[in-house]
């Protein structure tokens, strides 16, 4: 029984693996009926897209024969209507004008003479060519030739009439050496003749041409030049544009025109432009050299007239700053320069500030930057001109550093010839630039405009040094970090009341050159619509500017005030 089992239970088995395999043979053959159904499916949506595609486009060809016949018809009933009613109008204005005129001549005796016949040919006169621009005479002879329609020998003969003098000869002398049959070759040989030499390369010529006089004379031989010629557009104006001068050129090109006409068009505007705004220079003003006679005694001041609290100048001296604004500018290419003071020799003997630093203004040889120093902010003027640091004696007492009065006093020449004592000295001042730290030893010198000047005596501890003064950049290595400076160039220039203008000269002695200019605030004109204008003529008693109190009336109106609201003045 036991094997009997077995032998059962290994027959299921098998059944069971059979059925396995035709579960896995059905899903199979589902799986292929399925992708099968979905190609054919794939398959007629295509077919169907593409059939109505292709009754959309019968459709619209057919639309479109329809309209075409559509206008065809109406176009030749509007011109049959057209025609009718204008035969109509003319026989209807003829019979009217012949009615009016056989009367009229009847009342007179005599027949009015018919109106002259309408001429069928347009008088036009062939074009004479005298030699120049022969592209242009050919151009007008073909515009003569579209309108009276000749045969190429009819216009070769015609051409030929209108040939003079040494054009004249050259043609009877061509005539014997070559046989020209059509027009086209007898066009030929005119630009082969008569053509300048200047556009024999029309391409190398408008790629190259400059401007030598106005626009408006220039803009011409860009017109000779474009009818031999096939570039694109925007080709054509960058040729027209390079060829402008540069003052002209640089703002048509920021104009981005669009067109060649646009391109025209706006550097003529632009040329107006520049010569109504051009700026003349004048010859900066230079003193006369002043000779003292030896024999001449100078008058000494007395002290007597001066005014209360004025005092006399010990050494008075007058500088003129006289800069030439040619020498001023820096080309771009030239700006940034690696500049090194490591073996800058810097003697003690003769220290020198640049004047630029001693009045505290720009240059292209200093930076102006912001730092601080215990906390407090100061502008400090970077100046390769001047041989030493200085600071100025108050910032440094406010401060708190005590200066060095033992030290021996500098003698500081100005670019002028003038000759400073400083006022001490502070050695190792720390202070900070743009988050980056600093220390340099200052002299105290009485300086305006700026706070602190650092000379060469600071700088030729930096090491190399990119200084581009365009921009107004420093960037130098300093204890093995990458010191990036971003200078300013706005000087400090304040508008002062009264009281902070007294407070400065409390503390300090300044020389003050003033110039008064009165302030005249002009009130706009405001426009009134005319009724308006009307009503304030009419009250106009009503709107005049009250100059005195208004009359006594029957009635005194008052505001009642409340007890206590009022104060003594």
């Amino acid at each position: 029984m036991g094997q009997n089992y077995t032998e059962n239970m290994k027959l299921t088995s098998d059944d069971i693996v059979d059925m396995s395999k035709n579960l896995d043979n059905l899903i199979t053959a589902l799986a292929k009926q399925q992708l099968e159904d979905e190609e054919k499916s794939k398959t007629k949506a295509v077919a169907k897209r593409q059939q109505r595609e292709e009754e959309r486009v019968a459709r619209t060809q057919e639309t479109t024969e329809n309209n075409k016949v559509l206008a065809d018809t109406i176009t030749t009933s509007i011109t049959t209507a057209l025609t009718n009613l204008y035969t109509t109008l003319s026989t209807s204005i003829s019979t009217a004008l012949s009615s009016h005129l056989n009367g009229n001549g009847n009342n007179r005796g005599e027949t009015p003479p018919p109106p002259p016949a309408r001429a069928s040919v347009i008088n036009l006169k062939f074009p004479y060519f005298d030699g120049e621009d022969p592209d242009g005479w050919i151009f007008n002879a073909d515009k003569y030739f579209s309108v009276h329609t000749a045969g190429d020998a009819l216009k070769i003969t015609i051409a030929a009439a209108s040939l003079k003098g040494d054009h004249n000869v050259w043609y009877r002398w061509k005539q014997t050496k070559v046989t020209i049959v059509t027009w086209a070759e007898f066009c030929s040989h005119v630009r082969a003749r008569f053509v300048p030499d200047k556009f024999v390369d029309a391409r190398l010529a408008i790629s190259t041409i400059n401007q030598n006089g106005s626009v408006r004379e220039h803009i011409p031989e860009i017109e000779r030049l474009l009818n031999f010629v096939d570039f694109p557009e925007d080709y054509l104006i960058s040729c027209f544009i390079r060829s402008l001068k540069p003052h002209i050129g640089c703002m048509v090109k920021l104009l981005a025109p669009q067109s060649v006409s646009e391109a025209f068009t706006k550097a003529i505007h632009q040329e107006e432009a520049y010569a109504a705004t051009r700026f003349i220079p004048r010859q900066p003003y230079r003193p006369p050299h002043i000779r003292t006679d030896a024999n001449v005694q100078l008058t000494p001041y007395n002290k007597s007239t001066l005014p209360p609290g004025a005092r006399l100048c010990v050494n008075p001296r007058l500088t003129f700053l006289d800069i030439d604004a040619e020498d001023t500018d820096i080309p771009a290419e030239k700006s940034e320069e690696i500049i090194s003071f490591d073996h800058a020799e810097v003697s003690e003997s003769e220290p020198k500030i640049s004047f630029t630093s001693l009045m505290g203004s720009s240059f292209p040889r200093t930076m102006r930057i912001m730092g601080y120093m215990k906390g407090q902010p100061l502008t400090f003027l970077i100046d390769s001109g001047s041989t030493h640091n200085f600071l100025h004696p108050n910032l440094a007492r406010q401060c708190g550093y005590i200066p060095q009065v033992n030290d021996t006093a500098l003698c500081v020449t100005a670019e002028d010839g003038g000759q400073m004592q400083t006022k001490g000295s502070c050695h190792s001042i720390p202070f900070t630039l743009q988050g980056y730290s600093f220390s340099a030893d200052f002299h105290l010198l009485d300086i305006s405009g700026c706070d602190a000047v650092l000379g060469v005596h600071w700088l030729r501890t930096l090491g190399p040094i990119t200084w581009d003064f365009s921009k107004l950049t420093m960037h130098f290595q300093n204890q093995d970090k990458e010191v990036f400076l971003q200078g300013t160039n706005s000087a400090s220039i304040r508008l002062l009341d009264a009281t902070p203008m007294q407070q400065l000269l409390s503390k300090e002695s300044y020389a003050i050159f003033l110039q008064i200019t009165s302030v005249i605030s002009s009130t706009p004109s405001v426009r009134h619509s005319p009724e308006i204008q009307q009503l304030l003529h009419e009250f106009s008693d009503i709107f005049e500017t009250t100059t005195s109190l208004p009359p006594e009336r029957i009635h005194d109106h008052r505001i009642p005030l409340v007890s206590g609201s009022t104060r003594s003045m």
